[in-house]
């Protein structure tokens, strides 16, 4: 069954509204999205394969998907529960250690890899 373009058009326009509420509400994912352009145009100066460019776009997208999900969940958790609650805050903590560990593990890969270009 096709989809009508109306649709296709509407999911896109939500998408962007979501990376425009992400955008402007999470200083995090304006400076992670800084350092994934810095890594890609590296990654293009030190002619980076095809398969190390596949590998970098997943950390990356990794990093950025972490970072949008951590924002849903603070939102909605926040909404539930405006003041603060130990169980809560628990949610949230380890909602900020998903995403450190996809920056730590995204940063891994690319030490490794500009390791392997310039030694």
């Amino acid at each position: 069954m096709r989809m009508k373009t109306g649709r296709v058009m509407n999911s896109f326009k939500y998408a962007y509204q979501g990376f425009r509420f992400v955008w402007k509400e999470e200083s995090n994912f304006r400076i992670q999205t800084v350092v994934a352009a810095v890594a890609l145009a590296t990654a293009a100066l030190l002619h980076f394969s095809y398969l190390e460019f596949i590998v970098v776009i997943l950390a990356i997208t990794l990093v950025l998907a972490a970072e949008a999900i951590n924002t849903v969940l603070e939102d909605a958790l926040n909404k539930l529960e405006p003041r603060h609650d130990p169980i809560i805050a628990k949610i949230k903590d380890i909602c900020a250690f998903f995403v450190t560990l996809t920056a730590i593990g995204a940063s891994v890969i690319g030490f490794i890899l500009l390791a392997h270009h310039l030694i």
